[in-house]
């Protein structure tokens, strides 16, 4: 493989993972007592730097830094051996049995137990590799994309190359069998279970990059150099296997990240319903500013912003209440039923009429009436039916809604002043 190949395969796939280990090292931080998004991001962030630490331009550059003129195989080597352990661990927590989706105490604690067992076993490899990696001869000149290839006959340096590949195989064999076990006995969920056939697949075709080196060392080491094999089809597999493993991790966090889309979908449309209603009460809010005296998780959650404003969306409306003409509801509802409207929508677009209507009524200062004109339709039971009905009350209310304009000018009434968004 021509060194500028190389820089480019391993230099996109590794610039990739780093950005998925900024985006997970979030959630570890939101949440730091869960070893199993540790795991993820110390799987990702070594993935990473073993793919771009293994491209010729940083492979020279970390030579010149140290005097060694290989030392990069060993940050390579060994992160991809940390990697593989912390993938073990995130492989057993995504499989594990779990509970509102959450592992359950005893999963959690077989969890907990075997990443220590992991993590044990890969400081010992870790170090077995260093002392090999120091006592052998391989400081004559830099080998940024054929060392294996070039230090096959060196009794320590194929020693290294065993350990690192004994890990690496290991790794990648208890995921496939992690995989197999989660497949016939605890998947029901569909994106899980393309998830886990994706990982599977990817870790075995990363078994063939192990496969390969080993058949090029064997063949160096008895006289039947191959250079093809070792260089250029042993890191192709490798790359397909690894983009083949992320694809696989990702998909098994599929609803969760569509949980997380719709969440910042309906912050923003709640949002800007806030900013019309807070003119009602300005001072009725509840902090989410001075962010470094709140706990992380509330600096960083979406839904944790969106839960607020929905409690000062609701406090506000019940403000309005007051100026509720009960006339609304009945025209609103007509208006919605000649545009043939259905369900969420059609209770959105009348409450988001009554909103506009009760609005004017303040702006303008008109008298309050003595009893209430009706209740707010928000409902429950659960904050999350509240959030998507406030943000299609939200949407109803901002293009506007047909059945809101008509309401509007069956009374007569102009959109304008405080119910415009600022």
């Amino acid at each position: 493989m021509p060194s500028s190949w190389f820089t480019v395969l391993y230099g996109i796939v590794g610039g990739l993972i780093l950005a998925a280990t900024a985006w997970r090292l979030r959630d570890a931080l939101r949440d730091p007592g869960r070893p199993d998004l540790w795991a993820v991001c110390l799987a990702l962030l070594f993935t990473g730097i073993g793919f771009l630490s293994a491209t010729p331009p940083l492979y020279i550059a970390a030579a010149r830094w140290t005097g060694i003129p290989n030392i990069a195989t060993l940050v390579v080597y060994g992160s991809i051996v940390t990697c593989g352990g912390a993938m073990c661990v995130w492989t057993y927590y995504i499989l594990a049995p779990k509970t509102d989706g959450v592992p359950t105490a005893d999963a959690h604690r077989r969890g907990v137990r075997g990443a220590r067992y992991i993590l044990a076993a890969t400081v010992a490899v870790l170090l077995t590799m260093a002392t090999l990696f120091t006592l052998a001869p391989v400081e004559d000149s830099i080998h940024a994309i054929d060392f294996d290839d070039a230090y096959a006959r060196v009794p320590l340096a194929v020693a290294f190359l065993a350990v690192y590949l004994t890990a690496y195989c290991t790794a990648l064999i208890r995921i496939v069998w992690l995989c197999r076990r989660a497949w016939s006995t605890v998947v029901t969920v569909l994106w899980l279970r393309r998830g886990i056939r994706s990982l599977a697949i990817g870790a075995l075709i990363a078994l063939g990059y192990a496969a390969g080196k080993i058949v090029s060392i064997v063949g160096s080491w008895f006289g039947t150099p191959m250079h093809t094999l070792n260089i250029v089809i042993a890191p192709l597999l490798a790359s397909i296997g690894a983009s083949l493993m992320m694809v696989g991790y990702g998909i098994s966090a599929a609803p969760k990240l569509l949980d997380r889309a719709i969440e910042v979908r309906t912050l923003r449309s709640i949002h800007r319903l806030w900013r019309i209603l807070r003119a009602v009460a300005p001072n009725v809010e509840l902090s989410i500013r001075h962010a470094a005296r709140r706990p992380l998780a509330n600096r960083l959650s979406v839904r944790e912003r969106a839960y607020r404003r929905a409690i000062e969306i609701l406090d506000w409306l019940n403000r309005l209440s007051p100026h509720l003409d009960p006339r609304v509801q009945q025209i609103a509802q007509r208006h919605a039923d000649a545009a043939r409207l259905r369900g969420i929508a059609r209770d959105a677009a009348v409450e988001a009429a009554r909103i506009t209507v009760a609005l004017h009524a303040w702006e303008t200062q008109q008298e309050p009436r003595t009893s209430r004109g009706g209740e707010w339709h928000t409902p429950g039971p659960t904050t999350g039916e509240q959030l998507r009905m406030l943000a299609a009350i939200a949407e109803a209310y901002l293009a506007p809604s047909p059945v809101v304009t008509a309401t509007l000018s069956e009374l007569d009434i102009t959109r304008q002043g405080a119910i415009m968004l600022p």
